[in-house]
This record gives C-alpha cells, structure tokens and sequence, in this order.
C-alpha cells in the first residue's frame, strides 16, 4: 500500500470514522482496451512492455482479461497489466 494523502496532522487526537490517510495500491494496475478479435492472444502472466509518456519502457505482466464489450467501433476487452518490478 502507498500513502497517497495524509488528513491528519502531528499531535492531533484521531476521531473514530474520521479520514487519516488515503492508501493506493502498491502495484499500479494499467487497463489496456484490446480489440476482441485479438483476445486469444494473451493470457494471465504474459509478460508485456509498458510505454510511459516520454517513451520509457518497463516490464509489466498481464494480470486479468475481462470479458467482451462494446468499445467505441468493435468489441474490445479489458486487459489489466501490473509492473513486474520497481526500480
């Protein structure tokens, strides 16, 4: 888990249901929008490339495929794609 934000400050008495802090996952998980036709492609486990903004690449795995749905022209499934590791 990583602390995205913190609510609470130094010293200050924590109230029951009150906000803390907001946690994200420790793993980010990218969603890749595959056309259906080219879903028996890939698999959970599959090992991918990920292209960063800038161009950078790092390792990523593919974690889950979802089932078809209606994308903006054809059928497309959700391909949800982990890091492989971290710096």
């Amino acid at each position: 888990m990583i602390v995205a934000s913190q609510a609470g400050h130094v010293g200050e008495d924590a109230r029951p249901g009150g906000e803390v802090l907001t946690a994200t996952p420790a793993a980010p998980v990218v969603t890749v929008k595959l056309d259906a036709a080219k879903r028996d492609l890939v698999k959970a486990g599959d090992t991918v490339d990920i292209e960063l903004p800038g161009g950078k690449r790092i390792p990523g795995t593919v974690a889950s495929i979802g089932t078809a749905a209606a994308g903006d022209n054809a059928p497309v499934v959700a391909v949800a794609v982990r890091r492989s590791r971290w710096p």
